[in-house]
């Protein structure tokens, strides 16, 4: 078994690792079940249904899905396994390049943040209950 190293490219508002915060995140507070897909659409009261399957459950799903999709903009992992990094990133910027398998990206690509994202960004980060932060393009990588 390998390592893996994958690049990174990103708009948004990197939120660092455990040791760069004094506190937890607030999805983090939950424990270990706790992710942001979850506590954010439980904060837009889309709630799982108390069984285990069903069309509840089913239907649960396809709303969460929905809800995120619309968000135009979700929480990404970046670092490593043992020093896992978090950021809240514009879902259209969002590229990653496994090692030997290179991404092109054009100038149009680099340029198609708009207002609306931004927008979408400080809302996204009011809604998780993050700090807003001026955005920028930010070259990471995971390595697991």
């Amino acid at each position: 078994m390998g390592v893996s190293t994958d690049g990174i490219l990103f708009f948004g508002i990197n939120l660092g690792d455990d040791e760069d915060r004094e506190e937890l995140l607030p999805w983090e507070e939950e424990g270990e079940e706790g992710d942001w897909g979850d506590f954010v659409t439980r904060k837009l009261g889309i709630v799982h249904p108390d069984e285990e399957d069903g069309p509840l459950v089913d239907a649960y799903y396809l709303q969460k899905h929905i809800a995120l999709i619309a968000l135009g903009c979700e929480v990404q992992i970046h670092g490593a396994e043992s020093c896992c990094a978090q950021a809240v990133v514009v879902k259209s910027s969002y590229k990653s390049a496994s090692r030997g398998f290179p991404e092109k990206l054009s100038q149009e690509f680099l340029n198609s943040i708009t207002e609306e994202d931004i927008t979408k960004l400080k809302k996204f980060c009011e809604l998780m209950g993050v700090e807003y932060q001026e955005p920028s393009w930010i070259l990471t990588s995971w390595w697991g």
